[in-house]
């Protein structure tokens, strides 16, 4: 249970990161995300570090969800700074996820 948990967090993650990456990069902030990038990676390899040896794969999953959730925020703060607006306001789009999340 506790991986597929994992599984739809991550596919939500990754879903709001890939929905504002291109409007990140339509607003010329490419080397922004590189640096998210970067930050991304390194937060998965030291959580692998830490999370494997007691876990083992479920720590890696743990992880890898830890990295994109750092991703996922970097991109939206650097989106909501340069729109100027309220972003995070359209967080009801998540709903669906957060349900069936909840029922597992």
């Amino acid at each position: 249970m506790i991986r597929r948990a994992l599984l739809m967090v991550a596919s939500a993650l990754l879903a709001l990161h890939n929905a504002f990456t291109p409007l990140v990069t339509a607003l010329g902030s490419t080397w922004v995300l590189t640096g998210v990038a970067f930050i991304s990676t390194a937060v998965n390899v030291v959580m692998d570090l830490v999370l494997i040896p007691r876990w083992g794969i479920a720590g890696s999953a743990m992880a890898t969800v830890l990295a994109y959730l750092t991703g996922t925020m970097l991109v939206v703060a650097v989106a909501q700074q340069r729109i100027g607006g309220h972003i995070l306001r359209l967080g009801w789009f998540c709903t669906p996820a957060l349900t069936a999340y909840a029922c597992f």
